[in-house]
């Protein structure tokens, strides 16, 4: 049985509500900035780990800043230094929301976890008023026959870690099973051969259910520095 976990504080209808205009004025502000891309133009691009982000502030200080001559056409010092501010800038704005995700995620497994305690709680009282009550023994009964029945047997999930800015590409995979993010990374999952429209996000702690015909799947670290986490269940 699990235990109960006194919380720092309670995440109350009114911390939701103070909080949900913040992050929707964020997205107003963030959304226009994303780039639809199609699921060619996701395969083809580079993955920039902590390894080619140094090669890249290398050649920018050694080559770009004294050479200004070699970059291709069109670009200059000044332009190329502002594209470096934009990639310092977002990675560090990635990785407050994240901080926070992961927070969120933390409230919730501290919530969910006390559910369970006082269910488990009365559960216990329900079992020994079922002794004397007939009606109460027929509930019990159909809880635990619907829970912890021999036919209940849960299958276990597979778990798989991904790198910094890594794509992994998974084949078998049971479609209307759990997809649960374990990891402190927002999770970028999509159909082989889908839309970008059709691109399911998954924040540290959340998961979703395989959407039906999604036996393949590609899915993305969106974090440029963190390893992500995360377990689905597979065929067979």
């Amino acid at each position: 049985m699990s235990n109960y976990i006194t919380p720092a504080g309670t995440f109350t209808p009114a911390v939701k509500t103070t909080v949900t205009p913040i992050v929707t004025s964020a997205q107003a502000i963030i959304g226009p900035l994303t780039t639809p891309l199609s699921p060619e133009q996701e395969a083809k691009m580079s993955s920039v780990g902590i390894v080619r982000s140094a090669e890249i502030t290398a050649i920018y200080e050694r080559i770009i800043e004294v050479h200004p001559e070699l970059l291709p056409e069109g670009w200059t010092v000044a332009k190329f230094g502002a594209m470096m501010q934009e990639g310092t800038d977002i990675v560090a704005t990635q990785e407050m929301f994240l901080g926070l995700a992961a927070n969120c995620g933390g409230i919730a497994k501290i919530v969910e976890n006390n559910l369970l305690y006082i269910c488990n709680g009365t559960m216990d009282r329900a079992k020994i008023s079922a002794k004397t009550s007939k009606p109460m023994d027929l509930i019990v009964k159909g809880i635990s026959t619907d829970f912890h029945g021999k036919t209940n047997v849960k299958k276990v999930a597979t778990e798989f870690s991904i790198a910094p800015a890594g794509i992994v590409t998974i084949t078998g995979v049971e479609t209307g099973k759990m997809f649960t993010n374990h990891g402190f990374t927002i999770l970028s999952i999509l159909v082989a051969n889908g839309l970008i429209s059709e691109t399911i996000i998954s924040n540290p702690g959340s998961g979703f259910y395989i959407p039906s015909k999604w036996t393949k799947i590609a899915v993305t670290n969106v974090s440029a520095t963190i390893d992500g986490k995360f377990s689905l269940f597979m065929q067979g």
